[in-house]
Protein backbone atom coordinates (compact mmCIF):
# COMPACT_ATOMS: atom_id res chain seq x y z
CA UNK A 1 0.00 0.00 0.00
CA UNK A 2 1.13 3.54 -0.73
CA UNK A 3 2.55 5.77 2.03
CA UNK A 4 0.75 8.76 0.49
CA UNK A 5 -2.07 10.30 2.53
CA UNK A 6 -5.49 8.85 1.73
CA UNK A 7 -7.66 11.30 -0.18
CA UNK A 8 -11.35 11.69 0.52
CA UNK A 9 -13.21 8.94 -1.29
CA UNK A 10 -15.87 9.79 -3.87
CA UNK A 11 -17.44 6.32 -3.36
CA UNK A 12 -20.73 6.54 -1.41
CA UNK A 13 -20.35 3.11 0.23
CA UNK A 14 -16.99 4.16 1.71
CA UNK A 15 -18.98 5.99 4.38
CA UNK A 16 -19.89 2.51 5.66
CA UNK A 17 -16.60 0.59 5.61
CA UNK A 18 -16.40 -2.83 7.24
CA UNK A 19 -13.83 -3.48 9.97
CA UNK A 20 -10.31 -3.32 8.46
CA UNK A 21 -11.64 -2.27 5.03
CA UNK A 22 -9.76 0.58 3.33
CA UNK A 23 -11.45 3.38 1.38
CA UNK A 24 -11.33 3.27 -2.40
CA UNK A 25 -8.68 6.01 -2.40
CA UNK A 26 -6.17 3.98 -0.37
CA UNK A 27 -4.14 3.59 -3.57
CA UNK A 28 -2.10 0.42 -3.91
CA UNK A 29 -4.15 -1.63 -1.45
CA UNK A 30 -4.87 -4.31 -4.06
CA UNK A 31 -2.44 -6.60 -5.91
CA UNK A 32 -1.27 -5.74 -9.43
CA UNK A 33 -3.99 -6.56 -11.95
CA UNK A 34 -6.88 -6.33 -9.47
CA UNK A 35 -9.77 -3.98 -10.20
CA UNK A 36 -11.48 -2.50 -7.13
CA UNK A 37 -15.10 -2.67 -8.27
CA UNK A 38 -15.88 0.49 -6.33
CA UNK A 39 -14.29 2.27 -9.31
CA UNK A 40 -17.70 1.94 -11.01
CA UNK A 41 -19.38 3.88 -8.17
CA UNK A 42 -17.63 7.21 -8.80
CA UNK A 43 -16.65 9.53 -11.65
CA UNK A 44 -13.37 11.06 -10.49
CA UNK A 45 -10.74 8.32 -10.88
CA UNK A 46 -9.63 5.47 -13.09
CA UNK A 47 -7.17 3.08 -11.44
CA UNK A 48 -4.92 1.21 -13.87
CA UNK A 49 -3.59 -2.36 -13.72
CA UNK A 50 -0.57 -1.16 -11.72
CA UNK A 51 -2.88 0.40 -9.09
CA UNK A 52 -2.01 3.94 -10.22
CA UNK A 53 -4.89 6.43 -9.98
CA UNK A 54 -5.71 8.79 -12.85
CA UNK A 55 -8.16 11.68 -12.60
CA UNK A 56 -10.62 11.46 -15.49
CA UNK A 57 -10.34 15.23 -15.97
CA UNK A 58 -6.57 14.90 -16.51
CA UNK A 59 -6.60 11.90 -18.85
CA UNK A 60 -5.81 12.31 -22.54
CA UNK A 61 -8.44 11.60 -25.18
CA UNK A 62 -6.55 8.43 -26.14
CA UNK A 63 -6.50 7.27 -22.51
CA UNK A 64 -10.23 7.97 -22.08
CA UNK A 65 -10.98 6.08 -25.30
CA UNK A 66 -8.78 3.18 -24.21
CA UNK A 67 -10.50 2.87 -20.81
CA UNK A 68 -13.96 3.03 -22.41
CA UNK A 69 -12.95 0.34 -24.93
CA UNK A 70 -11.49 -1.82 -22.13
CA UNK A 71 -14.70 -1.58 -20.11
CA UNK A 72 -16.84 -2.45 -23.13
CA UNK A 73 -14.62 -5.40 -24.07
CA UNK A 74 -14.84 -6.83 -20.54
CA UNK A 75 -18.39 -5.81 -19.65
CA UNK A 76 -19.64 -9.33 -18.86
CA UNK A 77 -16.81 -10.00 -16.42
CA UNK A 78 -17.27 -6.65 -14.66
CA UNK A 79 -21.04 -7.09 -14.48
CA UNK A 80 -20.95 -10.57 -12.95
CA UNK A 81 -18.20 -9.54 -10.53
CA UNK A 82 -20.44 -6.65 -9.44
CA UNK A 83 -23.39 -9.01 -8.94
CA UNK A 84 -21.14 -11.22 -6.79
CA UNK A 85 -19.93 -8.17 -4.85
CA UNK A 86 -23.50 -7.05 -4.17
CA UNK A 87 -24.54 -10.50 -2.90
CA UNK A 88 -21.45 -10.82 -0.68
CA UNK A 89 -21.97 -7.28 0.65
CA UNK A 90 -25.59 -7.96 1.57
CA UNK A 91 -24.72 -11.29 3.25
CA UNK A 92 -21.87 -9.66 5.17
CA UNK A 93 -24.09 -6.80 6.32
CA UNK A 94 -26.59 -9.34 7.58
CA UNK A 95 -23.94 -11.35 9.45
CA UNK A 96 -22.39 -8.19 10.94
CA UNK A 97 -25.86 -6.79 11.73
CA UNK A 98 -25.12 -3.65 9.69
CA UNK A 99 -27.67 -1.56 7.80
CA UNK A 100 -27.44 -1.88 4.01
CA UNK A 101 -24.83 0.49 2.61
CA UNK A 102 -25.49 2.30 -0.66
CA UNK A 103 -24.13 0.44 -3.66
CA UNK A 104 -23.61 2.85 -6.54
CA UNK A 105 -23.31 0.33 -9.36
CA UNK A 106 -26.33 -1.73 -8.50
CA UNK A 107 -26.51 -4.68 -10.86
CA UNK A 108 -30.26 -4.39 -11.43
CA UNK A 109 -31.84 -3.20 -14.66
CA UNK A 110 -35.41 -3.22 -15.94
CA UNK A 111 -36.92 -6.39 -17.36
CA UNK A 112 -37.27 -4.73 -20.79
CA UNK A 113 -33.45 -4.59 -20.92
CA UNK A 114 -32.94 -8.23 -19.93
CA UNK A 115 -31.18 -9.28 -23.16
CA UNK A 116 -28.56 -6.57 -22.70
CA UNK A 117 -28.14 -6.50 -18.92
CA UNK A 118 -24.33 -6.19 -18.67
CA UNK A 119 -24.12 -3.41 -21.27
CA UNK A 120 -27.08 -1.51 -19.82
CA UNK A 121 -25.56 -1.85 -16.35
CA UNK A 122 -22.20 -0.50 -17.58
CA UNK A 123 -23.82 2.45 -19.33
CA UNK A 124 -25.62 3.34 -16.09
CA UNK A 125 -22.55 3.23 -13.85
CA UNK A 126 -21.26 6.48 -12.45
CA UNK A 127 -17.81 5.73 -13.90
CA UNK A 128 -18.98 5.12 -17.46
CA UNK A 129 -21.21 8.21 -17.41
CA UNK A 130 -18.22 10.19 -16.12
CA UNK A 131 -15.93 8.83 -18.83
CA UNK A 132 -18.47 9.56 -21.58
CA UNK A 133 -19.17 13.05 -20.20
CA UNK A 134 -15.45 13.82 -19.93
CA UNK A 135 -14.83 12.50 -23.46
CA UNK A 136 -17.65 14.69 -24.79
CA UNK A 137 -15.84 17.81 -23.56
CA UNK A 138 -12.77 17.00 -25.67
CA UNK A 139 -12.18 17.49 -29.38
CA UNK A 140 -12.03 14.32 -31.46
Amino acid sequence: MSDDPIEDSPVPSDAHLWPDEQPFTAWGQHPHGTLDLRVFDQDVWWVDIEQQPHRLAEMSVAHLDNVIAHLLANVDSFYYATVRRLVITRIGESILDLPPAPVGSDATVSSSQAGHIPLVWLEQTTLMRGLIDERATRPS
